[in-house]
């Protein structure tokens, strides 16, 4: 019998960023992992294992709720990988997101995984990708430049205007994590200095002007190992006012053509780029973020490929939960 074991490693694009080199979780992440290992728990079924190493950083309260999410949906929390091995059962791990960390965790405890290879995963998930895409389909924001070293990044923010609010961000940059916030022509100390650390690392970063949010969404694909591409629905994406993640909401079925048809250039885009991807060699899932905004002279654009995650999303998760529940029937 193959029993599935789920790794939430929302450190996925740390361990992106960190290539060859060795990868300890630091504590900071850890608290993440455990934080939010409850939302995982609408990806998996029944006899599933959960695998929460850090389980013990969660309060009381916390504990018990996700033993007891757990124990609706019938799946195993474990901090030691003891329940599993005494189990007469074959393990198949799967990762929020695949690293070399996460193959390398799999090949030394003997367990099955099915993953892409990883200069795809790491090409899916990369900002020079949406970068790439953004220039060559004529739908990037105006304003958005790479970085390649930290007299590229004085010069751009020099050229701002005293009042313009920008963003930095890395090449593995999530939610608002692994950026820079600035405003005008002011990049203290501190700005230099972490954009110099990740630059020395040979990575780019990426600068776009902060804009003028109106709305956010989010659509979620599923790639099969044979290329084909399903998309699995939509939700609204809610973020606050410095872009940090608040939640998503699932769009009802009996919704969804109204809302695809007020998203219609990022639908089409997003649904171009799954299957660039799937032509690519990448499957598992994809999860796209997109944003309408507003420009100076009050005109509404979208920009279809805001963030693009080949891993398992909170929205995801939302989606997976709304559909388990039976809240999206028409």
């Amino acid at each position: 019998m193959m029993r599935r074991l789920f790794r939430p490693n929302f450190e996925f694009e740390h361990q992106l960023a960190a290539g060859n080199s060795p990868w300890q979780l630091p504590k900071k992440l850890a608290q993440v992992n455990a934080r939010w290992a409850h939302r995982v728990i609408p990806l998996m079924s029944p006899d599933d294992y959960l695998w929460l190493p850090e389980i013990d950083l969660l309060d009381d309260e916390s504990r018990r709720r996700l033993t007891s999410e757990c124990a609706q949906q019938g799946v195993t929390p474990l901090e030691t990988f003891d329940g599993m091995q005494s189990a007469s059962a074959e393990v198949e791990l799967i990762s929020w997101g695949w690293s070399q960390a996460m193959t390398q965790l799999a090949t030394k405890n003997g367990w099955t995984f099915s993953a892409p290879l990883l200069e795809t995963v790491e090409w899916i998930n990369s900002r020079g990708t949406s970068f790439q895409f953004e220039e060559k389909w004529n739908i990037a924001p105006a304003g958005c430049r790479v970085i390649h070293s930290l007299t590229d990044l004085k010069e751009i923010v020099a050229a701002q205007d005293e009042t313009a609010n920008w963003l930095v961000k890395a090449e593995f940059s999530m939610s608002s994590r692994e950026r820079l916030m600035g405003r005008g022509r002011t990049l203290t100390g501190n700005d230099q200095n972490w954009a110099e650390h990740r630059l020395i690392k040979g990575q780019a970063l990426y600068f776009e002007p902060w804009l003028d949010r109106v709305a956010e969404m989010s659509i979620h694909f599923q790639i099969d190992t044979n290329r084909s591409v399903k998309r699995l629905g939509c939700t609204h994406l809610h973020t606050d006012a410095h872009g940090r993640y608040l939640g998503n909401v699932a769009v009802a079925k009996n919704e969804e053509a109204e809302f695809i048809r007020q998203w219609q250039v990022s639908y089409e885009q997003t649904s171009a780029f799954a299957e660039e991807a799937a032509s690519r060699g990448y499957f598992g899932p994809l999860s796209i973020d997109a944003m309408r905004y507003r420009i100076s002279d009050g005109t509404l654009l979208e920009r279809p490929l805001q963030d693009i995650n080949g891993r398992f999303t909170m929205g995801r998760c939302e989606l997976e939960r709304a559909l388990s529940t039976g809240e999206l029937t028409d």
